[in-house]
């Protein structure tokens, strides 16, 4: 079974070191979230997650859509966290890479996992976003054909080599 999304709560929990313990209302209701309610990838947060963050300067580009779920008999309300589309440059390439002499960058965010551990998936989250809308613009001058994105990662096909 894959993961269909992720779930966000805070509160109190039990969590006792060294075992496997952590357990809470916390702990069921951000895995109801992520594991039963949550499609295609959708990071759905609680309403203290979105109260704490939505008008923060750290999540300025993050959008929040109210979302009435339920499960279990169970109502749920929830904002699943969205912002706007980045732009992806010539998706369709219409000749072959393998012909042509490119320049390939491929970048990747040091720290992530320790950084999201640290700080909080929101927080990762929104400093992927602005590092994207920082990248983007620089590579696009620099003459970037191709730019795909995922997670915190960045791919890039230049036409030149030099």
């Amino acid at each position: 079974m894959g993961v269909s999304g992720y779930g966000i709560h805070m509160g109190e929990m039990l969590f006792i070191k060294g075992t496997d313990v952590h357990w809470g209302d916390t702990v069921n209701t951000s895995s109801k979230l992520g594991q039963d309610l949550a499609k295609d990838g959708d990071l759905l947060v609680m309403p203290i997650i979105h109260e704490k963050s939505k008008n923060s300067r750290y999540y300025p580009y993050l959008d929040f859509e109210e979302r009435m779920l339920k499960r279990s008999k169970v109502d749920f309300k929830c904002y699943c966290v969205t912002m706007e589309p980045l732009p992806i440059l010539a998706p369709n390439i219409a000749f072959s890479y393998e012909k042509h002499h490119v320049a390939i960058l491929v970048s990747d965010l040091s720290g992530f996992t320790s950084t999201t551990r640290k700080w909080g998936i929101v927080h990762m989250a929104s400093i992927i976003v602005r590092m994207r809308q920082l990248c983007l613009p620089c590579l696009t001058r620099r003459g970037a054909i191709y730019i795909t994105t995922e997670a915190d990662n960045f791919i890039c096909i230049f036409a030149d080599t030099v």
